[in-house]
């Protein structure tokens, strides 16, 4: 028996012919699929702001551009205990710093955090920074995960 001969055999009794399709179309489906990764975003100009020696907390200022919908979920620096999402909001003639869980990002377009706005807040700095120094921030988004950042200290 030849080999073409053996391959008609299989088909012709394994498989009956109403199967051959969906089996196929499942095979592909499982075994040939290739998996999307999320792009990481484009992070530009990051920044910490110089705060007074001891001053316990600093905040740290971006731009981000998503290729794709994304949300930052947060952040996280090794010379802060904690970072949170805050935003800067003009109300009743005085300015407030809430909390934000979370920040969208549309596909796109440029989310900027910047001074009297959105930011970064570094809370409980482990110890003063000092200008021009260059401070890892690690961001997590929703899909493109852990996004690692180098900061420059400035006024």
């Amino acid at each position: 028996m030849t080999l073409l001969s053996r391959i008609n055999w299989i088909q012709g009794t394994f498989w009956p012919r109403i199967w051959r399709g969906p089996a196929m179309l499942l095979f592909t489906c499982l075994f040939c699929t290739v998996p999307v990764q999320a792009q990481e975003p484009i992070i530009h100009e990051p920044w910490i702001r110089l705060m007074p020696p001891g001053a316990p907390n600093s905040v740290a200022y971006l731009e981000i551009q998503s290729s794709q919908e994304d949300v930052l979920l947060g952040a996280a620096c090794d010379e802060a205990t904690k970072v949170e999402i805050h935003e800067m909001s003009h109300q009743d003639g005085v300015m407030k710093m809430s909390k934000r869980e979370q920040l969208p990002l549309p596909a796109g377009e440029r989310v900027r955090l910047k001074p009297h706005g959105l930011h970064l807040m570094l809370l409980g700095m482990k110890r003063s920074l000092q200008l021009g120094e260059q401070i890892s921030i690690t961001l997590e988004f929703e899909k493109a995960g852990s996004v690692p950042v180098t900061a420059t200290v400035r006024q």
